[in-house]
């Protein structure tokens, strides 16, 4: 491909473009990170929630989330183990802990091709991998994040940060973890002095299922600030 180029990621996928773009910035000319995984996200959060929401929310919102992710890595290791074996039953309950659901807007064709290798091994192995090494399942890059990602260090690419809207108001911990990840979100577009963050509504965290458009919108930003810039 030829460079500089326009990278999009969402999710963990998020977090690696904002990575790649930090470490090889003259091969990236703008972004769209879409509600991105963050690195280093209770160290990051815990004065804005113990201010905002006192030391006690603030602490079981980081707790939580440190619990979560090996979690994570141990179900997707165990997965991917039995599907080494042989593959897994699609009318099980483990299988469906094994598996991403049916999303009806992405249409049968892909709901099918998905229901026939999430069964398999090569799949598993690749889940389980990919949390394994991720930002949230090695923390050994953190010391790294922490002085890499300044403000202002990706000079005037542009960039554009998506959130997701939809939490559950009645659940402290999930209005904590939610004003969190905006201010997270926000902190990633100062990255660039052209950097803006906007919040989708009615979406969760899987914004180019639920809002596709406003992905296609963000880059068509990115690509027209690119434009004005030359």
């Amino acid at each position: 491909l030829e460079t500089p180029l326009v990278l999009v990621g969402h999710s963990l996928g998020g977090f690696n473009v904002k990575l790649y773009a930090a470490l090889y910035p003259e091969d990236v000319a703008g972004m769209v990170l879409v509600d991105p995984a963050e690195e280093r996200a209770g160290e990051r959060m815990r004065a804005f929630l113990r201010k905002e929401h006192g030391a006690s929310i603030a602490a079981r919102t980081e707790l939580l989330d440190l619990s979560f992710f090996p979690f994570l890595v141990d179900r997707y290791r165990a997965c991917a183990d039995a599907a080494k074996a042989k593959p897994l039953d699609p009318s099980s309950d483990f299988y469906k802990r094994c598996s991403d659901p049916v999303r009806a807007p992405l249409g049968p064709e892909i709901a099918a091709e998905r229901a026939r290798i999430q069964v398999g091994a090569a799949y598993q192995e690749a889940q389980a991998s990919e949390i394994a090494y991720s930002v949230y399942g090695d923390l050994r890059g953190d010391a790294a994040y922490k002085a890499l990602f300044k403000r202002g260090m990706l000079g005037s690419r542009p960039l554009i940060v998506l959130t997701h809207s939809i939490y559950d108001p009645e659940d402290p911990i999930d209005v904590a973890s939610t004003e969190g990840w905006i201010r997270l979100h926000e902190e990633d577009a100062r990255l660039s002095s052209r950097g803006r963050r906007r919040t989708v509504p009615n979406t969760h965290h899987n914004i180019e299922i639920e809002a596709p458009q406003a992905i296609v919108d963000a880059i068509g930003e990115v690509l027209n600030d690119l434009d004005m810039k030359h």
